[in-house]
């Protein structure tokens, strides 16, 4: 085998591992890329529930300060009949 040769057969086999690692590299990255995408998702979600939630919860309270300011009222007028 001459030293061209060798040298060839070096350089095919450098290539293909630099091809392997760079494919492999690739694949980490879009893995990686995905992990990304679905934590943010998972947080987006989670961030609507607490909202509805949150929501929710100001509805509730609202209601009790209109019943609680109505009874106040009713109190207040059965107070001046008297």
């Amino acid at each position: 085998m001459t030293d061209a040769n060798a040298a060839r057969r070096h350089g095919n086999s450098w290539t293909s591992a630099m091809r392997l690692t760079s494919h492999n590299t690739m694949g980490q990255r879009d893995h990686a890329v995905r992990n990304i995408v679905n934590t943010v998702l998972g947080v987006r979600d989670q961030l609507l529930r607490d909202a509805t939630k949150y929501e929710a919860l100001g509805e509730g309270s609202e209601q009790a300060i209109q019943l609680k300011n109505s009874q106040l009222r009713t109190q207040g007028e059965s107070d001046h009949v008297h």
